[in-house]
């Protein structure tokens, strides 16, 4: 018997079950906890919609999420090391 989540997978078309995710396989994804990507899905940090009365993310949503978080964490070391380089002595 299959739970009502694998039947709604199952209801996707082939090419979209891969990019459509869930709440728990986003969490899985991100390697962090559930209550971790729920939070961030309620401060409007993390791009998802809703289905019904359940969280939904697209792959690539969550691929260029990460990719914006990089460049942003990038861009704040080399603000680090500059003033650090520029500070007085």
């Amino acid at each position: 018997m299959i739970s009502r989540r694998q039947s709604d997978t199952l209801l996707l078309p082939v090419e979209l079950r891969g990019e459509v995710m869930t709440l728990q396989q986003v969490a899985k994804y991100l390697n962090c906890h559930y209550s971790t990507a729920f939070r961030l899905v309620h401060s409007g940090t993390l791009p998802a919609f809703r289905l019904g009365g359940d969280w939904r993310f697209r792959r690539s949503d969550i691929e260029q999420w990460i990719a914006d978080r990089q460049v942003q964490a990038a861009r704040k070391s080399v603000r680090r090391t500059v003033r650090r380089k520029l500070a007085p002595r």
